[in-house]
């Protein structure tokens, strides 16, 4: 068995992940446009519906955070660690994403 360490670093541990996920973003973006059409503004729905809008929308906003992370997308990305740290994605502190620094091993 893999330790978690030659897991994440492995490539081969992942592949074709870009085609299903464009298949579940479509999927996401026609049920997110159905809901839009279905409400007005001043609709009241169940507690339970409004958690889960809510749940969708900060998945997929930290999906998107991270890998646009990953692309070096955000400003200042390159230099965001100190020198004996790296960059690991990115991580919700309060409002905001910040870089999640690591310690470099070895």
């Amino acid at each position: 068995m893999k330790n978690f360490k030659t897991f994440i670093e492995s490539k081969d541990e992942y592949d074709n992940e870009g085609g299903m996920a464009k298949g579940q973003l479509k999927t996401m973006i026609d049920a997110a446009q159905q809901l839009h059409d279905m409400l007005s503004d001043d609709e009241n729905m169940p507690e339970w519906v409004q958690s889960k809008i809510t749940k969708a929308t900060d998945y997929i906003d930290t999906a998107r955070d991270y890998m646009k992370s990953q692309d070096g997308d955000e400003a200042g990305q390159q230099e965001a660690c100190w020198s004996d740290y790296k960059q690991v994605g990115m991580k919700k502190k309060g409002n905001k994403m910040v870089p999640n620094c690591v310690p470099k091993v070895g």
